[in-house]
Formats: C-alpha cells, sequence, structure tokens
C-alpha cells in the first residue's frame, strides 16, 4: 500500500518523442511548432544525462518500476504538444493495472486555463476538482 493515494500527471512531459525524427504518426502541427525548443531543452539534458533515462523520460521506465508506482490520474488537452506523452503514459499504466482515469479535454490547447477568459478553463478546473472529489474520499 501506498502512502501516496494516486499521481494527478496534468500534461506530463513524460515521452522521449522529440528525439526521434520520424515517428508514427507523424508530428502533429502543435508538436512540430515546438519541435524546436523541445531538441533545445533535450540538448541540455545530453550534456549530463542520457536521454534514454527514465528519471528525464518517465515513459521510459521499465514495467517492474511502474508497478511500483502509485496509481495514475492524466488529464491533457486536444491540441496540446505533449499529448502524445500522456497518451503514451496512459498505455503504459493501464498496461501495468496503474491508470485510474485518462482524460483529454476537447477544444483547447496547452496552458489554455491561464487564460480566465477560454471558454474551456473552467471545464478543465471542474474536471481537476471532480477526480480529487472522487479519488481522495
Amino acid at each position: 500500500s501506498h502512502s501516496v493515494k494516486f499521481q494527478f500527471q496534468m500534461i506530463p512531459q513524460v515521452d522521449d518523442c522529440f528525439e526521434k525524427d520520424n515517428i508514427t504518426p507523424s508530428f502533429t502541427e502543435e508538436e512540430q511548432a515546438y519541435m524546436g525548443f523541445m531538441r533545445g531543452i533535450n540538448a541540455i539534458h545530453k550534456e549530463n544525462n542520457s536521454c534514454s533515462d527514465y528519471w528525464i523520460w518517465p515513459n521510459l521506465a521499465p514495467d517492474s518500476l511502474i508497478r511500483k508506482c502509485p496509481p495514475a490520474l492524466i488529464l491533457t488537452t486536444e491540441f496540446d504538444m505533449f499529448r502524445r506523452g500522456s497518451e503514451n503514459a496512459a498505455k503504459l499504466f493501464l498496461r501495468n493495472d496503474k491508470l485510474i482515469e485518462f482524460g483529454i479535454l476537447k477544444g483547447t490547447y496547452h496552458g489554455h486555463f491561464f487564460d480566465f477568459k477560454c471558454g474551456r478553463t473552467a471545464a478543465w478546473f471542474k474536471a481537476i476538482k471532480d477526480a480529487i472529489d472522487v479519488h481522495l474520499r
């Protein structure tokens, strides 16, 4: 039993997909726009670490380690450059019976919730509240 009831990954940057030149399915428009920035960040990581290190990219962790993790609730957005990583994390945690829920907020983008005038901001915070209400009873 864990002291931590669950982990709540909101738009996690957990995947190494930006290190690859070609992936299937192809990079989305959002991912392509963000790729230069991510490759720069990744170059900094490479100076002292291997980019195949699961401490940098948790989606690379072996199943044996994921099975020891607290259950995960993962939330992302439809047009997020980290959506693919979130989807891959959900598959990883599901495969190891550690996925509580996976959600994609439709019709919005990464960081939209900083704009309180954005029509989907209230839905984002409601999803967080609902998850906490359900899973921390």
